[in-house]
């Protein structure tokens, strides 16, 4: 199929692009989406496709959404307008019934940037080229003790067209259980003791595989530590109260003794004092202080 778009001839089996436009003067574009229709019967596992769902997000709430139903054959474009000038994540959803119902067929995420007076366009298709090239996201990440992390799957061909990958075939896994564990078919990982391990994508029936690099830390230490009356007159008692998160040790305290990570304390200062305390655990270190004002005839 050839396609003149944007003043360039695609040649692509089976296509659909998204175009975002940033707006200078209004500080808004817009997104569009142009579906052709995978062939009935045709070999690529996305051809019982009979709608499309284009969902625009920016930081986790979604922008708009707009469905594209094949039914109407000689309509293969929807449009989003009034999309602010930002970056946005895009998830493109195949669905085996009309109106984005029935079965997930497959799906196609990323990013796109809207800038001003500025057109991105995305290429998505259903074929997959020999040499297409399968990655996650992100590459390698960081994450402490208990935190939890989406990952995402690309497959692109060489020329940069996005392949939607079929539902139900992506399978996930994780070198080192211990250092962190991963849904198999959802890619959503939970770390769980310090260390470094790789995470692993398989795509069912093909050769493609992708890595990437998951290091799960020590969560940070951190002590907070306060007195139940800030303002006293000279002498006056007053109780100090710490607590330690993450933290094995205490390493110094400073006008008064502490040698447990939390407890309470009663000192009596004549003149304002600060009190601080300086803890240590896998993470590093972490201090935190008060100050006790004394006020003369208070």
């Amino acid at each position: 199929m050839h396609l003149r778009y944007g003043g360039y001839l695609l040649l692509l089996g089976c296509w659909c692009a998204l175009q975002l436009m940033g707006c200078g003067g209004t500080q808004t574009g817009s997104a569009q989406l142009s579906m052709c229709w995978p062939a009935a019967g045709s070999a690529t596992e996305l051809g019982g496709v009979q709608s499309m769902t284009l969902a625009v997000r920016h930081n986790k709430s979604t922008v708009a959404t707009r469905t594209l139903n094949r039914a109407h054959d000689d309509i293969t474009s929807v449009q989003i307008a009034n999309v602010p000038v930002g970056s946005y994540s895009y998830l493109a959803t195949a669905y085996a019934g009309a109106d984005g119902k029935g079965a997930t067929l497959g799906t196609a995420t990323g990013m796109v940037d809207i800038a001003r007076d500025l057109v991105a366009t995305l290429s998505l298709t259903t074929q997959a080229d020999a040499h297409a090239v399968l990655s996650i996201t992100p590459a390698t990440r960081t994450v402490s003790i208990d935190d939890r992390l989406s990952y995402s799957a690309r497959l692109l061909n060489p020329d940069g067209s996005q392949v939607m990958l079929p539902a139900h075939q992506l399978s996930w896994s994780v070198d080192d259980p211990d250092i962190a564990t991963i849904d198999a078919a959802l890619g959503k990982a939970q770390g769980h003791h310090p260390g470094t391990t790789t995470i692993r994508l398989q795509e069912a029936g093909t050769e493609r595989e992708a890595s990437a690099a998951l290091t799960v830390a020590a969560k940070p230490a951190s002590v907070f530590i306060y007195a139940d009356s800030p303002t006293i007159a000279p002498g006056q008692l007053v109780t100090l109260r710490w607590q330690a998160l993450n933290a094995d040790r205490v390493v110094r305290s400073v006008g008064f003794y502490a040698d447990t990570l939390s407890g309470t304390i009663t000192v009596s200062p004549t003149v304002t004092t600060t009190y601080a305390i300086t803890v240590a655990g896998p993470s590093g270190e972490a201090s935190g202080q008060t100050i006790v004002v004394v006020q003369a005839g208070k």
